[in-house]
């Protein structure tokens, strides 16, 4: 009887646990059938199913007259689904046209023989991978029409499992030229974006807006499902840079050969269009950071435009105030300051012609001293306090040693900030200010960026900013306008002088501290604009600890009037080319090959009558018989042909335009028109071709 209760015990309790797994199964199959029914699903389609990103063309970064500084190049990767194809008339297909593509191939790419790739392509084929890229370099969009009219890649007859994978490659045309202003962006793991320059500041107009498409798993892989919910993407806008690529070239080619030359650590050269504030030129050299935007430095002498005219506008100075500067050493309570000269009385005018270190700073001490506040807010009212606002990120803001900061003021902050240390500007905010004086006293915010395209539509125009109130009066601009001819004609820099056009500026020496102290290393600068009565151009040019010299006159006014003089005889045969307007009888000006833009701008600069029709990029010009007009005609000439066009006729600055853009490197003698080229017209473009151009 006991046994029998202990079965029955043992039976109620197995009965019961299995009971409760029943349970636990239905609730189980319950809450999968109906509760967690679409979760799962979800799970088990994006295990099949899924959305990819469809990435947008970025847009173009263009200089002056559309050259093209950075563009987004597209190429195609051939891909294969070895799985494919699938079927035996589509697997006889395969290995009956196996040879001749193998051949095919070969012959193409050039890499590899007929018989490397037909074993290439079988084991591809046994290894029955959904992913098998079989160019080892990329396909331009030429090429890859080319390719899709092959038959094995176009056969209907089943699917062959062939892909072309459109990719885009950043290109830069001028390679190094200003390439710390264009920049870069990269993405981190998450996508996260970086970047410099151009390129950063204007990732989100550049970007464009990716698009969408719906992948499939086959097997392990996934493919596209064609035409299911794809959203397409949209390219990104242009962005039209002020920087001239002539102008760049020059101040690039100028600044490079001085840091060689003075074996600087490394250089700065900036040119500004002085009544837009346009940067036609920002060069860096070695191209290694943005030192001209984003480097904080000590002024130096460059400062003392600042201090003397805060006096002169406060009518505390006039040009012939005279000042002791006790032979070349004055003590300022502890510190002894010097000049490279030993001078005693000194006008304003020559001390800032001759850039002495104690006329400024007693000056400054004098009026100032005992309120260095009111020094503070000339300086404030100059500009001098804020940033430019340049487009691209990392500018920072000018610091200086303030009374208000305690720790650090002390009694010779003041004269030594006169003459342009305990303070940091960047070498744009120099020139900013110096540009005002050269514009009338109003300060022009610098550009750097003009406009947004999409193809020739504008999207966006940035304006010219000019400060509606001067910093000065016109009275002090006159009196500091003619100190600054004064360092160029008779001063520190009147080794730069010249009798062909005036120039205005100054010369800047700062000894650089290193760990708060003083070293015997150097800044030496120079910054002015020209010509000095009617003024186009500002310029800063900055060598850093330089080896040979370092003196700003010695080692960087060579570099402005180098750059200066280009310039000017650019902008004289600018000047000559208006005044035909006033010289033209009888016969119209026609010419060969131009830019269809700039010729026409020209035609209507002279009042010349033309006829056009879809004139394209390209285009010459001939006369109308029995008008008075000419008409204009299309060239062929185009960027994209892949053979050199005939070049004889042509502006300098349009083959250069026309041939870097074609990736042909170009060595030319002379200026004006193209008379001879070294290589024949139709000669097919290869990669680092290089071209001889005789110009006259």
């Amino acid at each position: 009887m006991r046994t029998n209760r202990k079965i029955t015990a043992r039976g109620k309790i197995i009965f019961v646990f299995v009971c409760l797994f029943g349970i636990v199964i239905i609730a189980q199959v319950i809450n999968l059938q109906f509760i967690s029914n679409e979760k799962w699903e979800k799970k088990a389609a994006q295990n099949i199913i899924r959305e990819e990103l469809i990435e947008a063309g970025r847009g173009n970064i263009l200089a002056q007259n559309n050259a093209i500084l950075a563009i987004s190049t597209p190429y195609f990767m051939l891909s294969w689904d070895t799985r494919f194809p699938k079927g035996k008339d589509s697997l006889r297909y395969f290995h009956n046209s196996l040879d001749s593509l193998s051949d095919s191939l070969s012959r193409f790419f050039g890499d590899a023989t007929k018989k490397e790739y037909r074993e290439q392509l079988l084991k591809a084929r046994y290894s029955k991978k959904a992913y098998y890229i079989i160019n080892k370099r990329p396909l331009s969009f030429d090429e890859k029409e080319r390719l899709k009219k092959w038959p094995f890649f176009r056969y209907k007859t089943g699917n062959t499992g062939i892909r072309f994978e459109k990719k885009e490659l950043r290109t830069y045309p001028y390679d190094s030229l200003a390439r710390k202003t264009i920049g870069q962006i990269y993405y981190d793991t998450n996508r996260k974006v970086f970047g410099t320059g151009i390129e950063y500041a204007f990732n989100k107009e550049l970007s464009g807006t990716e698009g969408k498409k719906i992948m499939q798993k086959v097997g392990t892989e996934f493919q596209p499902v064609m035409e299911a919910g794809e959203v397409e993407a949209i390219d990104g806008y242009d962005v039209v840079t002020t920087l001239d690529v002539q102008i760049q070239d020059i101040t690039y080619q100028a600044l490079k050969q001085a840091v060689k030359t003075t074996q600087a650590k490394y250089g700065v050269a900036l040119v500004m269009e002085v009544k837009t504030g346009k940067l036609r030129a920002v060069a860096n050299y070695p191209e290694i950071y943005q030192y001209a935007l984003a480097q904080p430095i000590e002024p130096g002498s460059t400062f003392k435009l600042a201090s003397m005219l805060a006096c002169i506008e406060d009518k505390y100075v006039t040009s012939s105030e005279t000042l002791q500067t006790g032979g070349g050493k004055w003590q300022f309570y502890d510190r002894t300051m010097t000049d490279t000269k030993p001078h005693y009385l000194l006008t304003a005018q020559k001390a800032f012609e001759e850039s002495s270190n104690i006329y400024h700073a007693r000056m400054i001490q004098k009026y100032y001293g005992k309120n260095p506040v009111s020094f503070f807010n000339h300086l404030e009212r100059f500009g001098l306090t804020e940033p430019t606002g340049i487009e691209i990120l990392g500018e920072p803001t000018p610091y200086f040693i303030k009374p208000e900061d305690k720790r650090l003021w002390n009694a010779t902050t003041l004269p030594w900030l006169s003459i342009g240390y305990n303070a940091k500007l960047t070498p744009l905010q120099i020139l900013t200010f110096y540009n005002a004086i050269a514009n009338g006293g109003y300060r022009v915010k610098p550009m750097l960026v003009e406009e947004i395209r999409k193809t020739t539509k504008v999207i966006r125009k940035y304006p010219v900013q000019v400060s509606k109130q001067p910093i000065c009066s016109k009275e002090s601009l006159a009196i500091i306008q003619k100190m600054l001819e004064g360092v160029v004609q008779r001063g520190t820099a009147k080794n730069i002088y010249t009798p062909n056009y005036a120039i205005a500026g100054k010369t800047g020496t700062a000894q650089k501290v290193i760990n708060g102290q003083y070293q015997k290393t150097y800044e030496a600068s120079f910054v002015g604009y020209f010509p000095a009565k009617n003024p186009v151009y500002s310029i800063y040019v900055l060598l850093d600890e330089p080896q040979e010299g370092f003196y700003g006159a010695a080692v960087a006014a060579p570099v402005f009037q180098q750059i200066a003089n280009q310039l000017f005889a650019m902008n004289q045969k600018a000047q000559e080319f208006k005044d035909i307007k006033n010289t033209i009888s009888g016969e119209l000006p026609t010419v060969k090959k131009a830019f269809a833009k700039d010729l026409q701008t020209i035609y209507n600069e002279l009042s010349v009558a033309y006829q056009s029709t879809d004139t394209g990029n390209w285009v010459s010009s001939s006369i109308i018989q029995g008008k008075k007009a000419v008409k204009i005609t299309p060239d062929k000439i185009s960027i994209y042909n892949k053979v050199i066009p005939n070049l004889k006729g042509m502006a300098l600055k349009d083959a250069l335009y026309l041939l870097e853009n074609m990736k042909v490197k170009v060595l030319y003698e002379g200026q004006g028109k193209v008379v001879t080229q070294s290589l024949d017209i139709g000669t097919p473009v290869k990669p680092d071709m290089t071209i001889m151009l005789k110009c006259e």
